[in-house]
Formats: C-alpha cells, structure tokens, sequence
C-alpha cells in the first residue's frame, strides 16, 4: 500500500469510495503559518463582523445538504437518518453561535476588590490558529463544529480529518469557501496518526482533539512539549440507571437508542445498566421486545448500519 495515498472504503460492501494524497508532514508548519498570515486580519474584524460573514455558512450547508449527507453515508456506513442528524446539529450549532457569540466580545467591567481607585476591564481576544484533530464515527458534525467555534472567536483553523472519513473533513474547507470566508481561513491536511503529531507540534496555539484515551494521551504529551492548550474530548464507559418507579418501556427504548445509535460507535453511547433488583425481569423483557425492533443493514430504512470499523 503505498504510505502517500489513502484510500477510502465503503463499510457497506467495501467498494472504493475514493482516494486522496497524504499532505507532506514538512509542509504543516507552512500550513499553520498561511492560516495564521490570514487569521490576523480576520481577527481584526470586530466580532458582529465576523457574525455577518459566518451566516453564509447556513446557506452554504442547505445548498450541500444531500452531498454532505451522501459522504457520510459512504464513508461511515450509518443510514442517511443519521446523517441528515449530522447535518442539522451542524446548522443548529452555528445558529447557537449566531445568536450569542457577538456578546461574548463585549468589554465586561469588573470589580477590582480593594484597590477602588483602578478600573478592570475583562476582554476576549481570539488566540491565533487552532489545530483540530476529528475522529471518523461522527466525521461531519465533528469537523465542522470546533472549527466554527474556532472562527466566531476570530481564530483561523487548520483541520486533520481522520483518515477513514477524510471527505467528510474535507466539505468542511469547501463550505468556508462557499461562504466567501477568506482563502487559507481554513485548511484541511490529510494523513494518519503521525499528520495529527505533526500538526499538534506545528505551530498552532490550541488543540482540539476527538477520540479515544490512547491517542488523546499522545495529543496532550505532544502538546506539552510546547505548552501548547489543549481540549480533549475523549470516549467514556456510559451507564444507564433504571429505578424502580421507572415507565420499563420508555426507559428500555430510551436504552436501546442510545445503546445502538451509530452501530453503538458514540462516545456517550450507552455501555451498561445499572437496574434496581425487583424490577430487573420485567425491564429485561422491555428490552429485548426494543431490541427485536431494531432493523439492521445497508438499505435506506434501517435504523442500525454496518459498523465504519
């Protein structure tokens, strides 16, 4: 397999859905310092500003709207309900933004305690480039939404998709320059685990990474190597609690969902449950009548599809 290419396959039936060079890992520091280049003047912006130019990124994802969701489905596998879910919690994030960013901006003044003489101002200024590094069980949604958050806070924003659902990554790019958001804003680099090192260690003033502990441990020792900010969001051993007054039907397909959503690949997915002792056979039998419902497989009406790993 040749280490500069990757190649991309449908979990459905492991048919080739595309494939992409790997970005030289020399070249992202350049990557790093061409978003940086242009991030100062749209840092500059005064934060309304900002607000104004980020909107077109509503229009932007309506007008992609069924190729994002056809690149999810490709690359991950889950049916298109879930990917259309993708798509309207990205729209809904950059509502939320919408609404409060320009706010958070604003000069606060504050109490400075004892010295009464002195005034005390409290403001946010934007932190330059922030590396993001997304996982591929929600390719889309996560991609998009901390590299948004990034930019209503007058960051620029150098993504690393993960290499199973890199086009999923890539639309993100492609919706900033729908929107007319300034070339080199955002930037994508694709490749593997040794991409995401390398932009953690290339220059970037935050990072943002989503997967599993393991490699969440390597982010944030490579990251300390330069004192470099980091957020992990990481993956957790979720319970389920089922106590005796409990409504056993709504609390079983409550469990079920939450259990088998995305082929059970989230990272807030159900694990276990915890269930009160004299309640445990009727709440079982619940359960099982859920989970017999559950359609699995690759045509369009199912609720549970192949799993992208």
């Amino acid at each position: 397999m040749d280490p500069g290419v990757i190649r991309i396959l449908r979990p459905a039936d492991g048919t080739l859905v595309g494939e992409l060079a790997v970005t030289p890992i020399h070249d992202v520091p350049n990557r790093v310092a061409r978003t940086r280049s242009v991030q100062a003047g749209w840092a500059s912006l005064p934060a309304k500003d900002r607000e104004r130019r980020l909107r077109a990124l509503l229009d932007a994802i309506e007008v992609r709207s069924r190729e994002i969701e056809d690149t999810i489905v490709a690359e991950t596998g889950k049916p298109r309900s879930e990917a259309i879910l993708e798509v309207a919690a990205a729209a809904d994030h950059l509502q939320y933004h919408l609404k409060t960013t320009a706010g958070f901006f604003r000069s606060e003044r504050v109490s400075m305690g004892w010295m009464a003489w002195k005034r005390g101002f409290v403001q946010r200024e934007p932190l330059g480039v922030v590396g993001v590094i997304s996982p591929w069980n929600y390719p889309f949604i996560l991609s998009f939404t901390p590299v948004v958050t990034a930019l209503f806070g007058g960051n620029g924003a150098v993504l690393k998709p993960s290499e199973h659902t890199p086009y999923s990554g890539l639309l993100v790019e492609d919706l900033a320059r729908d929107a007319g958001l300034p070339e080199g804003l955002v930037q994508v680099v694709i490749g593997r685990g040794d991409m995401g090192e390398a932009l953690v260690r290339g220059g970037v003033d935050k990072v943002f990474f989503t997967g599993g502990p393991s490699t969440g441990r390597a982010v944030l020792a490579a990251a300390a190597d330069s004192l470099t900010p980091a957020v992990l969001e990481l993956g957790g051993k979720d319970p389920a609690i089922v106590l005796e007054d409990a409504d056993l039907k709504r609390a079983a397909r409550g469990i079920v969902w939450g259990a088998f959503l995305n082929a059970g690949q989230s990272c807030i997915s159900v694990e276990r449950v915890f269930v009160v002792e004299e309640i445990y056979d009727a709440f079982l039998r619940e359960t099982l009548n859920a989970v017999r419902g559950v359609r699995a497989g690759s045509t369009p009406e199912v609720e549970v599809g192949p799993m992208t790993r």
